[in-house]
């Protein structure tokens, strides 16, 4: 005679299964953290305190899913639609989408001092497309060595410029500068200004920092390690 399961059992089970549907397949799981962090994110943006204008549910979803997958395209004007809380959410989906969600994971654990396993070795390996999963750990660490220093940077020359040459308050500047620094170096296409940096179009050292900026980021990370560290052109990967 079967043994028929009890409603707890019966959870477990389906839960059991929900986990190895969703967490035994890299490529599931990458794409289910994806998915989760543009759902929060939307979320996030949808709430009152993040709104200046009603945006409705659909619209932060769309600018939600933008952001998270780096893409740049907006339903409304993101400067004037979203305050400070929206505007650093979305900055969090940009940063997310560009160094992706393995990344953050992995830089997250490397962190809280936790070990990192093979399974997440592999998992980060499909997430960047590496060739195999030795020296995962060490690929992140600079990566995010990398974003921290280009986009400082980054943030420094547009904060100078906007506080010298556009009149703008250096808290002002400095936010604006930590807000397109992000969104350049990670090619998310986001801008502060109604007009995005048309009215920049004359200023010679913002234009230049923006696209070097894209430039650096449109690499890729893998890309900028490979140079660096095999120092020859016949030595590096096809990749």
């Amino acid at each position: 005679m079967r043994h028929r399961l009890s409603a707890r059992e019966l959870r477990l089970k389906r839960i059991e299964v929900l986990y190895r549907v969703v967490f035994e397949k890299p490529a599931r799981f990458i794409a289910g953290g994806f998915l989760l962090a543009i759902f929060i994110g939307a979320t996030l943006l949808y709430m009152p305190f993040a709104q200046e204008e009603s945006v409705s549910w659909i619209d932060c979803l769309f600018i939600a899913t933008s952001a998270g997958t780096v893409t740049g395209l907006s339903t409304v004007d993101i400067g004037s639609s979203f305050t400070l809380f929206g505007e650093l959410v979305i900055v969090a989906l940009i940063q997310i989408g560009g160094l992706g969600f393995m990344t953050i994971a992995l830089m997250l654990l490397s962190v809280l001092g936790k070990k990192i396993g093979l399974k997440q070795r592999i998992l980060l390996q499909e997430s960047l497309n590496l060739a195999g999963p030795g020296g995962t750990v060490r690929l992140v660490r600079n990566i995010v060595f990398t974003t921290v220093i280009v986009q400082f940077i980054g943030m420094l020359f547009l904060t100078f410029e906007l506080f010298s040459t556009e009149n703008y308050s250096f808290g002002t500047a400095l936010y604006y500068g930590f807000f397109h620094a992000v969104s350049a170096f990670n090619n998310a296409g986001f801008a502060l200004f109604p007009d995005s940096l048309m009215s920049f179009e004359q200023n010679t050292a913002i234009i230049v920092t923006i696209a070097l900026m894209i430039m650096i980021g449109g690499l890729g990370f893998t890309t900028i390690a490979d140079a660096t560290e095999v120092r020859g052109w016949k030595r590096l990967a096809l990749h």
